[in-house]
């Protein structure tokens, strides 16, 4: 119990442990030095942050697409390639001759 310090005469009441009293000290000092930001600023961040993962996202997408896109035009060449080699002309074509003129 604390001694009491404070005159009786003086009609104030003696200081009593606070309920915060087993509270880390650090906790406190760091409540003291938090600041609270302004909304515009959370609010940039958020946007930039939004941003930055869409833009990521996006390079992901077109990654993946490009990659698509290269197996897609391979796979349709083979399938040409594929159908020139089994291609067989099953008559012969007008004015096709022995030798064709090439166009000048």
């Amino acid at each position: 119990m604390p001694r009491n310090r404070i005159p009786p005469e003086t009609g104030l009441r003696m200081v009593t442990r606070a309920k915060n009293a087993d509270t880390h000290p650090g906790m406190v000092v760091r409540d003291a030095l938090r600041a609270q930001r302004p909304k515009e600023v959370i609010q940039n961040e958020k946007q930039e942050k939004k941003a930055k993962k869409d833009a990521a996202d996006q390079a992901k997408a077109n990654a993946k697409a490009g990659v698509h896109a290269a197996a897609q035009l391979e796979a349709e060449d083979a399938h040409a390639a594929a159908m020139e080699d089994k291609w067989v002309p099953r008559h012969r074509q007008p004015g096709r001759g022995m030798f064709s003129i090439a166009p000048e």
